[in-house]
């Protein structure tokens, strides 16, 4: 499967606000936004390839390489810190529900004459496990998401292509 997404120069990628060369730069917001739309409507189970027509008088092969390259390192560096908020979240999640367990057993310990304290810990020890249950049901699968995304786009192959044999 391709993606095709059309360039008018290589700074269509980058930050407009980034001078740095294109190894360093920061990719620009706008291109990460268009290529999670065209790559999402992908099976994850196929291969993809992401091409860039470019003008074929514009085209720098050298810049081209220096382009993937950045592309490949963000989107794997993007999937590296997608896994340790993964990571965070389930450990949160886990230390929550152990917070709200001891809660709840610290006050099923208390004397008789202490009920109404007995009554109150009830109520941050099911907030806590409620919580817990939130991130690990919700949060959790959408950072794994967005995680197995951009590996999927820092392995999908990334090829340059002249604007000309695309135009119709």
């Amino acid at each position: 499967m391709d993606a095709i997404i059309s360039l008018e120069s290589y700074d269509d990628v980058f930050d407009d606000f980034d001078i740095r060369p294109y190894v360093q730069r920061s990719l620009s917001a706008d291109f990460i936004n268009v290529v999670n739309e065209r790559i999402r409507k992908v099976d994850f189970a196929k291969e993809i390839t992401l091409i860039l027509t470019m003008p074929k008088k514009k085209r720098i092969r050298k810049d081209e390489r220096d382009i993937e390259n950045r592309l490949r390192e963000h989107f794997s560096k993007t999937a590296g810190h997608l896994k340790n908020r993964a990571n965070d979240a389930r450990n949160a999640g886990i230390f929550y529900i152990m917070l709200g367990l001891a809660i709840y057993i610290a006050g099923g310990m208390l004397e008789s004459g202490f009920y109404t304290l007995r009554q109150y810990l009830l109520i941050p020890s099911w907030f806590l496990i409620w919580h817990a249950l939130d991130i690990i049901v919700n949060d959790m699968p959408k950072i794994n998401g967005k995680r197995e995304f951009s590996r999927y786009v820092g392995n999908a192959r990334i090829a340059f292509r002249d604007a000309e044999y695309y135009e119709m």
